[in-house]
């Protein structure tokens, strides 16, 4: 029984559920990066003042801004640097839902923090149906769209790992009456030409959010950054945290930045990795959706279940990801990339 203290949205919330942690097991369920971070994150790490924690951090994260801007070539005022990618989202449900446009909204399936970000803020969510292959071939109609503030793109999409190109990315920002903002938390996996940053730069309405929690191999860190117009930055800065990046995250995010060739290379291996995997389970006749991130979408060949190959995988210490309360998702397994070695274990675990 919910406590009667609380706001009536976050009472009947379903929060959302990360993939199940368990020690002493092969993790292929979170997406995380099977590699460390680059040699120069270690250095930096080493190198860290433990007295220096006894200090608050640039609250607005200038150096770091400045960093990431000659990062992508753009401006700091361009830059916002959260704390992971998922304190963006959140503002950005916050930010971008005036009363002329209250919703937020996004294609089905995705990230599911999405409509758990807008409901607990009390939000209305709107979503619309991906083609039954889970690829990004979304419909032309779209009702309800002109009531939407802030619209959720995430590419590669979670869980299908399918991607949209650029082009059909700046027809979505000319249909989005609000802020369309372009998840890319998987795009270092997705090869040269796969971004929407020159939309963001050059658009009022494109905000593009980048984490150093998947190819960046930082995941427990927690930095997340948002590049769009000023106007729009400056929405974040408005409502974020006072400190919101910690004094430590925000020297190894430096560290990450000039060691960042280093990253490239790893996310090119397991993108090799994913494609061999692919090649593989296809091979067997499961069902593979092309993917352009770090993991994949699929379905097992006729006579297993999705649940059956994830409870036999779970015994043998195998963790993949399953989404069972979902019609759209409950027959498809997503599987993360690992190193070669893991991937190999995992095919030689399926039943």
């Amino acid at each position: 029984m919910a406590s009667p203290f609380l706001r009536e949205s976050v009472a009947r919330l379903s929060p959302y559920v990360p993939g199940l942690q368990r020690s002493g097991v092969l993790k292929l369920n979170t997406n995380e990066n099977p590699y460390p971070p680059p040699a120069t994150v270690a250095a930096a790490l080493a190198a860290f003042d433990a007295e220096a924690l006894r200090l608050y951090p640039e609250p607005s994260c200038d150096t770091l801004r400045e960093a990431f801007a000659a990062h992508f070539g753009c401006a700091a005022e361009n830059v916002f640097v959260g704390n992971g990618s998922d304190e963006i989202l959140r503002l950005a449900v916050q930010a971008f839902t005036p009363a002329a446009h209250p919703a937020a909204g996004a294609f089905h399936p995705t990230y599911s923090l999405y409509p758990v970000l807008a409901r607990a803020a009390d939000v209305p969510w709107k979503q619309w149906e991906l083609a039954d292959d889970g690829s990004y071939g979304w419909p032309e109609e779209m009702p309800g769209l002109g009531e939407t503030g802030v619209f959720f793109l995430a590419n590669p999409n979670a869980p299908t790992g399918t991607l949209a190109a650029p082009d059909a990315v700046a027809r979505l920002a000319e249909k989005v009456p609000g802020v369309l903002l372009v998840d890319e938390a998987y795009i270092d996996f997705a090869g040269p030409g796969a971004t929407a940053l020159p939309l963001a730069l050059s658009r009022k309405n494109v905000i593009v959010t980048r984490t150093l929690s998947k190819a960046g191999a930082m995941a427990g860190a927690r930095l997340g950054v948002a590049v769009g117009d000023p106007e729009l930055i400056d929405g974040f800065l408005r409502l974020k945290d006072s400190y919101n990046v910690n004094r430590l995250t925000q020297v190894l995010a430096l560290a990450e930045l000039e060691g960042w060739a280093e990253v490239r290379a790893t996310a090119g291996k397991i993108a090799t990795t994913r494609d061999e995997t692919a090649a593989a389970l296809a091979a067997k006749g499961w069902e593979v959706t092309p993917s352009r991130a770090n993991f994949l979408w699929v379905k097992p060949p006729a006579g297993r279940t999705a649940k059956g190959v994830y409870d036999a995988l779970a015994a043998k210490d195998i963790l993949v990801r399953h989404f069972p309360d979902d019609p759209q998702t409950r027959d498809h397994l997503r599987i993360s990339i690992g190193k070669s070695e893991d991937m190999e274990r995992l095919l030689a675990a399926l039943p």
